[in-house]
């Protein structure tokens, strides 16, 4: 049995990894807040405000392998917070590194981001071995983050690996909040409300389903072999107009009037992954496609089954 430290377990990705991990293993949720959803002993849950920590130590005790999930921006066009969002991504990044030295913990997986920290490529699908060029601070963050990392399996042995994820979704909603388009595009159109798109909908995207995504995951979290960075996606893309196409023929209705506002500086018109590496090194393929992904969080939003309130 091995200890798990999830830094943000308490996310939709961080609930479906703790998930699977805690069958067999001892993991500690390490996050702002805590909901007791999990019917395992395996699972505990420590209070963590990860900006303004100062050591992790008391967290890393005994522990195998740290799971980075936390984030506190997202993509967008600002350029005026820039010194505080370094100072609360990459400092206390830098501080768990350290701490992992001191206290001995081998191993750290940090979920990175696909879709930011390419940027625009000609190769069409993007492997890892191209060159990093985000377009935006969110990019640039994940992208200082995976740099450290490898700065300090050089220098102090700490193994890694990096886990540029596509666009993951699922179901999953919190305190009125979705995760990517796709549940917010189904949320929209099942309560008949507007939807507002950045640009003409044309941007092409790879969108994995959680389950699949997890499965990934975990599989490269046990991953033992040389390869350290792994794209995670489908290998395919939809641009947004299809996603909501789609999402509306399992609706069975029309096509929405959209209301399109201009596009935004840090969304590209490309970017979906290449994953030949996860598949040759691992064995691994996504298993559901966007249509029954698409399907499944919408049976599962109307019957509320999923972590949050029932639908009215």
């Amino acid at each position: 049995m091995k200890k798990y430290l999830v830094l943000g377990g308490n996310g939709f990705i961080g609930r479906s990894i703790v998930k699977k991990l805690s069958l067999k293993n001892e993991v500690i949720i390490a996050d702002r807040n805590f909901e007791k959803i999990y019917d395992n002993d395996n699972v505990s849950f420590r209070e963590l405000d990860f900006v303004s920590c100062n050591d992790f130590s008391p967290y890393l005790e005994d522990v195998d392998i740290v799971i980075h999930l936390i984030s506190t921006i997202g993509p967008n066009d600002r350029i005026d917070n820039i010194k505080n969002e370094i100072k609360d991504n990459v400092f206390p990044t830098v501080q768990l590194l350290d701490d992992m030295v001191k206290c001995d913990t081998k191993k750290i997986v940090f979920i990175s981001s696909g879709g930011t920290v390419y940027g625009e490529h000609v190769n069409k699908p993007i492997y890892e071995y191209e060159k990093k060029n985000p377009i935006c601070h969110y990019g640039v963050t994940k992208d200082l983050i995976e740099k450290y990392l490898q700065l300090y399996n050089l220098y102090e042995g700490i193994d890694y690996r990096i886990i540029r994820l596509a666009n993951p979704y699922s179901e999953f909603t919190k305190s009125g909040k979705s995760q990517g388009i796709v549940p917010i595009f189904i949320d929209q159109l099942l309560n008949n409300e507007e939807i507002k798109i950045w640009g003409d909908g044309n941007a092409i995207r790879d969108y994995i389903y959680i389950d699949d995504a997890v499965s990934a995951i975990i599989k490269i979290i046990n991953y033992d072999g040389k390869e350290k960075i792994f794209n995670v996606g489908t290998g395919k893309g939809y641009t947004i107009n299809e996603v909501i196409d789609i999402i509306c023929k399992e609706l069975n209705i029309s096509f929405p009037n959209v209301v399109h506002l201009e596009k935004r500086k840090c969304d590209v018109g490309y970017n979906v992954l290449n994953i030949d590496k996860i598949s040759n090194e691992l064995g691994w393929e996504p298993k559901v496609s966007l249509e029954s992904g698409i399907k499944r969080t919408i049976r599962k939003k109307i019957k509320g089954d999923y972590y949050g309130k029932e639908r009215k």
